[in-house]
């Protein structure tokens, strides 16, 4: 089997590794500064006769703390250095204020919300992304967040739907996006109906562990989760249905050391999809010692066939400057639909 480790570039000071597509759960982990390579393997190749390593780095050419937007497309160049043995397969996402950007590389006129690379073994390319913030007016300070998902082409076997660590999410530090003139806002639609209950003991068992520091209430383990539970059950893999126009899910948040508001994106096949009252993405307030919950049903009206489903959850407000707080993915679920 292949195995894979993400190389930190020296150019990149530091980046976090969250939770991949994984049929079980995997907390964020932290890579180390500079040259160091994480001792997780963020995705599976699934090529079960080769032992060839992969490893990549990622980022902005010139790192920055600030960006402005004046009204004029925001430019920033990129870079993958792809340092190992195995070709690789990369999308490239842009996240604003918890909201997805839609983008477009090297002067092309397509926008996408996700363009893939393919990097080949022992060679970097660089890329030049331009796009105009769709949230945002003047005066205000936005965390801007740049994320690789790995593999995103992958979809597992409906027999066995392990994804390994395929569609793995990783991600630099954030930028603050100041604003001199305000966006041409989407006119986006919220969710943000969710119930708190306290942590009970099984929640604790299932989910949590000890922060000895406070006083004996309980977090999760060094930062933010999120879970992604159809019909109660967030450890499986694969969604099974008979052709509806409507997908009953469930998101569950815990937050780490420090509260945190977040915004969440339905993907399916690592496209945006709406929920079946039209509503663009979730929205959430995570506490400590409490667990936040959102039911929500997603509009999969015409969708038949199998495919990828999975959310990603980003930091609001002023909460992207809280490094427990970075992007979450959840779990990934092979989603079949029958004709």
């Amino acid at each position: 089997m292949k195995k894979v480790a993400v190389l930190c570039s020296s150019i990149i000071i530091t980046s976090l590794l969250a939770s991949g597509c994984t049929s079980n759960y995997k907390k964020n982990v932290p890579i180390n500064n500079k040259n160091t390579e994480s001792s997780v393997n963020p995705f599976d190749l699934n090529d079960e006769k080769s032992d060839v390593q992969a490893a990549f780095g990622f980022g902005p050419v010139n790192p920055v703390d600030e960006l402005s937007y004046t009204g004029a497309p925001i430019q920033q160049e990129y870079f993958y250095d792809n340092v190992g043995g195995a070709d690789c397969n990369l999308g490239f996402m842009i996240f604003i204020d918890g909201i997805a950007q839609s983008y477009k590389i090297n002067g092309e006129n397509t926008e996408e919300i996700m363009h893939k690379f393919d990097v080949k073994k022992k060679s970097k390319i660089m890329f030049k992304a331009s796009f105009k913030p769709n949230i945002g007016k003047k005066g205000d300070k936005l965390g801007l967040y740049v994320t690789t998902i790995v593999n995103p082409k992958h979809v597992p076997s409906v027999k066995s739907p392990d994804f390994g660590n395929n569609l793995a999410l990783s991600q630099v530090l954030p930028v603050n996006l100041k604003y001199v003139e305000s966006a041409n806002n989407s006119q986006l639609k919220v969710y943000d109906k969710y119930l708190m209950q306290n942590v009970t003991e099984k929640i604790k068992n299932q989910y949590l562990s000890a922060d000895e520091s406070n006083k004996g209430k309980y977090v999760s383990n060094q930062a933010s989760l999120f879970y992604l539970k159809y019909n109660g059950d967030y450890k499986g893999s694969k969604i099974e249905l008979k052709k509806t126009s409507k997908l009953s899910l469930t998101l569950e948040g815990l937050c780490g050391p420090n509260d945190g508001k977040y915004r969440t994106t339905i993907y399916i096949d690592n496209k945006p999809v709406k929920t079946i009252d039209g509503k663009d993405y979730l929205e959430m307030q995570l506490k400590k010692g409490m667990l936040s919950k959102q039911n929500f049903d997603v509009d999969i009206n015409g969708i038949t066939g199998i495919h990828v489903l999975y959310t990603i959850s980003v930091p609001q407000g002023n909460d992207y400057s809280i490094l427990t707080n970075p992007i979450v993915e959840s779990s990934c679920k092979l989603l079949v639909i029958g004709e």
